[in-house]
């Protein structure tokens, strides 16, 4: 079986209807080719046209082996006819219907140059020899009796014929080798297919900060859509954007996709956010960077007022928050005006609801003039459960961009938690997933028995690691007035800051906001109702299994409240 990317075809791609070529195409090459062969199904590349300026393209498949090189295909689906005279293709689908299609074996031979291009971008792979074809696919379409051009031979195409029968000795043909007599030592190697991954696989890689896959809707989950994508590569050449987004839409796994990206470039990138617990799990991706800073807004704060020695005269510890919101960022302004050498070329924010207004006026503090001097912030009003949160800073003059696909949760959760949203229309691409499930108490003080039952039953009989559980509830308060301090009946527990192997997570919705779990306890309780953006948040935290624990009556609110804004998405 052939080494893919993705692993898995996305689920909006398996949903498009004009996709189902490409996809058949993917599984075939999957299961006739060896793990020798690396495919990237769906290619982005980048080139320059004559006038200088970037234009993008697309190809469909390339082939990757480290001792025969690489193979640029394009796929086309139905009848294919050609005009030489007019230079025009064509396909016709299966219900008689014409389309005007670009002609593939130029496509093919464009990607094929610009991907040979690109790698040898690579230091690794600047006087490597790398061995390049380009072919086409036509599935449906019978094999004509003659070539198609001179610089159309019938070898190029793999027609029905071929595919149906023998596709693997096609590509191995059209390689233009044969495995048994493979030459080593002059061709892509090991490095080129490295080289490969990095320029061509990228998109696929971005994977949720925690949590171990817990069962092939987790798989789903963690891949992400085009959109994305494309919006990462959309905002490149833009100084200062916000992304918005529902929960469970990928704001935090493009924030740190952008923070890597960015890095890479060499930048001195700043990701900051409201949550210590977010902050403890995205510091993990970046702990051996030297480029990245990652870090709560108030632990930037008072970490570079204490690098600049002015912090001696006050008493944080005992300062009440809302003394410490508006001192700490005054500090920081003057230990950026003291050390102005520590700025960085790139400010990401993520929980950019969470921010008060005058936060934003140190951005410009923060920013070093001469470098990059780029601003991405990530937002939801949807989840602005601090009465602070204020607008966007003036700086960002465009638009916000919106991510439109939930990747989060399971359909059956978003439908229970897209009620408590309002804003643009969200769409669900995950996998269908189990029911919520609403688990009723007779009163408050049989949660903390009902919390030890579940986790007893997910753990013993469902097989699911305690690592991969967490146990929300409305406030702190609720933790301690429930639970003891370090266990759930035989259940170790942790907090979201302290992360510990094969621990649940306990801690309130508030603290765990920007984080997940794959199944997710959330405890219901009064304080709840008349509170739908911390339902909404406290939800949205489950990424295949919901259940909620409360008495009847407090769950009937909730439900009767989830329920009442149907229209509104």
């Amino acid at each position: 079986m052939a080494i893919m990317w993705p692993r898995k075809i996305p689920r909006d791609v398996l949903a498009d209807p004009r996709l189902g070529t490409e996809c058949k195409v993917y599984e075939k090459l999957r299961d006739e080719l060896d793990d020798s062969f690396v495919v990237f199904y769906s290619s982005p590349w980048i080139g320059v046209n004559q006038l200088g300026q970037e234009i993008d393209g697309e190809c469909d498949f390339v082939i990757a082996n480290s001792e025969l090189g690489l193979l640029a295909l394009e796929v086309k689906g139905g009848q294919i006819d050609y005009d030489p005279k007019s230079k025009q293709w064509t396909s016709k689908d299966r219900y008689g219907q014409e389309h005007s299609i670009k002609d593939p074996v130029s496509q093919a031979l464009k990607s094929k140059h610009k991907l040979v291009e690109k790698l040898k971008q690579f230091r690794s792979m600047k006087s490597v020899f790398i061995q390049a074809k380009h072919g086409v696919i036509l599935p449906h379409a019978t094999k004509p009796p003659r070539d198609l051009g001179a610089d159309k031979p019938r070898e190029l195409f793999c027609f029905a014929s071929e595919f149906n029968q023998d596709l693997r000795n096609w590509v191995v043909n059209r390689f233009g080798a044969n495995l048994s007599n493979k030459k080593s030592g002059n061709n892509l190697g090991k490095k080129g297919l490295n080289a490969l991954e990095t320029l061509l696989a990228q998109p696929f890689q971005l994977q949720a900060p925690l949590g171990s896959y817990l069962s092939e809707d987790d798989q789903e989950i963690n891949t992400l859509t085009q959109e994305q994508f494309e919006i990462l590569n959309y905002i490149s050449d833009i100084p200062r954007i916000a992304i918005q987004g529902a929960a469970g839409t990928g704001k935090t796994l493009l924030a740190v996709e952008e923070t890597c990206r960015q890095a890479s470039d060499g930048a001195r990138t700043l990701f900051a956010c409201f949550n210590r617990g977010l902050a403890t799990s995205v510091q993990s991706t970046f702990e051996n960077s030297s480029s990245v800073t990652v870090k709560t807004f108030l632990q930037l704060c008072f970490y570079m007022a204490k690098k600049a020695g002015l912090t001696e005269q006050y008493d944080f510890e005992n300062m009440a928050n809302d003394d410490c919101y508006e001192i700490l960022p005054i500090l920081m302004l003057e230990a950026f005006d003291k050390m102005p050498n520590e700025r960085f070329d790139v400010v990401i924010i993520d929980e950019g609801q969470d921010f008060r207004e005058d936060w934003w006026e140190v951005l410009d503090s923060i920013l070093h003039k001469d470098g990059a001097n780029r601003v991405r912030i990530f937002f939801d009003n949807n989840q602005k459960i601090y009465s602070f949160g204020a607008k966007l800073p003036d700086s960002i003059s465009l638009s916000p961009i919106n991510l439109t696909k939930n990747m989060r949760n399971t359909q059956k959760i978003h439908k229970v938690v897209r009620h408590y949203y309002q804003g643009l229309q969200i769409e669900s691409v995950g996998p269908e997933g189990n029911d919520v499930e609403w688990v009723t108490v007779e009163s408050p003080q049989q949660i903390q028995q009902s919390v030890v039952q579940i986790l007893e039953r997910l753990v013993t009989d469902d097989k699911i690691e305690a690592a991969d559980i967490a146990v929300l509830s409305p406030t702190l308060k609720d933790i301690s007035e429930y639970f003891d301090d370090k266990k759930i009946g035989s259940f170790e527990t942790t907090n979201c800051e302290n992360l510990l192997e094969n621990k649940v997570v306990v801690d309130s919705v508030s603290r765990f906001k920007g984080l997940d779990s794959s199944v997710l306890v959330l405890i219901a309780t009064e304080y709840l109702i008349g509170k739908p953006e911390l339902v909404y948040v406290g939800m949205t935290r489950a990424r295949t299994l919901l259940i909620v624990v409360g008495t009847k009556d407090v769950l009937k609110k909730l439900k009767q409240a989830s329920f009442k804004n149907t229209d509104s998405n």
